[in-house]
């Protein structure tokens, strides 16, 4: 069978044009994460980590103190996967910025360096793999800007003076029930050989 040269070049072109369209549909598929749970604790759920927006705003300091008597702490972004739900999370806020727990050490002031030194106040130690900063942040730009805010809309990083009083986004890890048993199981095996080995001697 011997296609005819124009039909031959006409398939050849709709292949191409259905390629095509399929790698611009996935460049625009948008980054999803794991479905949102809003468990009957008011906290939003994704993978492992729990969100939860306080009730009342506060500054910096009074952001962590809220998150702790929620039973969580201010929140840190550890990695892609929880900057994604943080975005998510945060759409149907209705204020426009919200703490988040990274603070920048009141000894590096240099503008626009967008390696300032950062740590979180739950002391972990895992950022994603680009710090999500908005354009031109951080720029320090009142001198005192050591704390950092997400912005609701698209969930970008600003960097903001600690006294302002926001909405701030708590943070607590999911303990599951299997982790638990497993570690009970081993302890009880631990004491079972210990008494084992006292008889023997």
């Amino acid at each position: 069978f011997i296609t005819h040269p124009p039909v031959a070049m006409m398939l050849d072109s709709l292949w191409r044009a259905t390629a095509a369209l399929a790698v611009c549909c996935v460049m625009l598929t948008p980054r999803t994460v794991a479905a949102l749970d809003v468990l009957s604790d008011g906290w939003t759920r994704s993978g492992l980590v729990d969100f939860k927006l306080t009730d009342d705003t506060a500054d910096f300091d009074g952001a962590q103190v809220l998150c702790a008597s929620m039973g969580g702490a201010l929140a840190s972004v550890s990695s892609n996967d929880e900057q994604a739900f943080l975005v998510e999370f945060l759409a149907s806020a209705t204020v426009k910025f919200v703490w988040i727990g990274a603070k920048i050490s009141p000894t590096d002031l240099v503008g626009l360096d967008r390696s300032r030194t950062l740590t979180w106040v739950d002391e972990t130690d895992a950022f994603p793999s680009t710090i999500p900063w908005a354009a031109t942040q951080p720029d320090n730009s009142r001198g005192t800007e050591d704390c950092t805010l997400a912005a609701t809309s698209d969930g970008l990083w600003h960097d903001f003076r600690c006294g302002a009083a926001r909405l701030a986004v708590c943070k607590r890890p999911v303990f599951t029930t299997s982790t638990s048993t497993s570690t009970s199981t081993t302890t009880s095996t631990s004491t079972t050989t210990s008494t084992s080995t006292s008889t023997s001697t």
